[in-house]
């Protein structure tokens, strides 16, 4: 990939008045800390998933709910949702989502929640 050296430039800027203004703010700060707290729930979720699918259980759901990234809303809170400071979070409604998008089909959830779960277990190490 082949970056201009003025986009460089321009990024290198970019960076380095968000190291300046950004991480040592009161908001800043505290989503930094949030992030050990999130990976904490993330893991505790995988490992409670991983057991259920060992013990030949259907994982489909809360690896949709508890794997993935969700916004910080009541709702999602409420649902027990994996909640993520990152703003790509899902809102709720993934299924629903995807496939109003036709990017999946009601009876292929079960085999994308599978896929994912095989990524997540293939990609990090649980400690």
């Amino acid at each position: 990939m082949n970056i201009s050296p003025d986009k460089l430039k321009d990024f290198t800027a970019l960076f380095e008045e968000f190291v300046d203004s950004y991480p040592n703010t009161s908001k800043g700060i505290k989503h930094i800390k949030s992030y050990s707290q999130q990976r904490e729930s993330g893991r505790r979720n995988y490992q409670a998933i991983a057991a259920e699918k060992e013990a030949g259980e259907d994982i489909t759901d809360r690896v949709l709910l508890q794997l993935l990234p969700y916004r910080d809303t009541k709702n999602n809170r409420q649902q027990g949702a994996w909640i993520h400071i990152g703003q790509v979070g899902l809102n709720n409604h993934i299924k629903a989502w995807f496939e109003k998008l036709r990017w999946t089909k009601s009876e292929d959830w079960h085999e994308v929640a599978n896929l994912i779960f095989n990524f997540i277990s293939s990609s990090v190490i649980i400690i």
